[in-house]
């Protein structure tokens, strides 16, 4: 298992884990840019499967790879990046792209993320054109757009979740109610 790239917030704890198999004793040795990472301060488990980040800032942000080894040789692992993000305090430069009617374009917005593309993708709860919740997209200057409008049939209604962007491009999640299938995958033309 390869160690997965990851954002925090300054001061927050990170783990990152890799699992290798073996002829055991397996040796790990956590590196960072290149570099071996040791034990201190805030970091600990340098040289185990998991390694902990306490209270991290902009200094921890960076490329984590693993080399595992044994009596047999080694391996590398492939690299995750942690980015360290900060957070504008409220009332400083916050605009409002978009505000919902709860209308044909939905009501209720859930976990809005920025796909590869730029733009923005969500879900609403309620409203939308059968009042059952909504898939849309958002460009950066709050143009919206309505991808999938749930009947409460076998489609689901009421997704309560952000949508995760897969390898492949397409976004997959679920909706709170209904529906023949716990996990659907949604496209930019707005298949469901």
């Amino acid at each position: 298992m390869q160690p997965d790239s990851r954002a925090a917030l300054p001061g927050e704890t990170v783990m990152l884990s890799a699992k290798a198999v073996g002829t055991q004793p397996l040796l790990y040795q956590w590196r960072k840019n290149g570099s071996d990472l040791t034990d201190g301060g805030s970091l600990s488990g340098s040289t185990a499967s998991e390694l902990t980040l306490f209270n991290v800032s902009d200094a921890d942000a960076g490329n984590y790879s693993v080399v595992v080894s044994n009596t047999l040789g080694w391996a590398i692992s492939a690299e995750a990046t942690l980015s360290v993000v900060s957070v504008t305090a409220p009332g400083v430069a916050m605009t409002t792209l978009y505000s919902f009617t709860g209308g044909d374009d939905g009501g209720n917005p859930n976990g809005l993320v920025q796909g590869t593309d730029g733009i923005f993708y969500g879900t609403t709860q309620n409203g939308g054109i059968k009042l059952s919740g909504s898939v849309f997209h958002m460009t950066t200057n709050g143009s919206l757009a309505s991808l999938y409008s749930f009947n409460g049939g076998n489609d689901g209604a009421n997704p309560f979740a952000a949508l995760a962007q897969g390898p492949d491009g397409n976004f997959y999640g679920s909706t709170f109610q209904g529906g023949d299938s716990d996990v659907r995958a949604v496209d930019a033309g707005g298949g469901w």
